[in-house]
């Protein structure tokens, strides 16, 4: 499935749980948010609608080239009033 984020072409991908693309050195994720190919893979499994949101929380911090800064709480509340109800639309779009 496709959707934007600021104009910008992103596709999300429910892969079995186990999948390896799910796997990194770190260790096994629920879901996995890929910056360069604009693509994000959520394992399905019970967990699968809050891993897309947070998922889609970190394409979002990425289009708006946020990723290398550190938040306080009060820029959190800010990301959160402006972008949260999108964020959720989009995951139950998506799901």
């Amino acid at each position: 499935m496709t959707f934007k984020i600021l104009n910008h072409e992103w596709k999300v991908c429910f892969v079995p749980e186990n999948d390896q693309v799910l796997r990194t050195p770190n260790g096994n994720y629920n879901g996995v948010c890929d910056s360069q190919t604009k693509t994000i893979f959520v394992g399905i499994n019970e967990k699968q609608k809050g891993t897309l949101i947070h998922e889609l929380t970190h394409a979002h911090i990425n289009e708006l080239l946020l990723y290398k800064k550190e938040f306080n709480a009060e820029e959190v509340c800010d990301f959160m009033e402006t972008y949260a109800e999108h964020i959720v639309e989009l995951a139950n779009e998506l799901t």
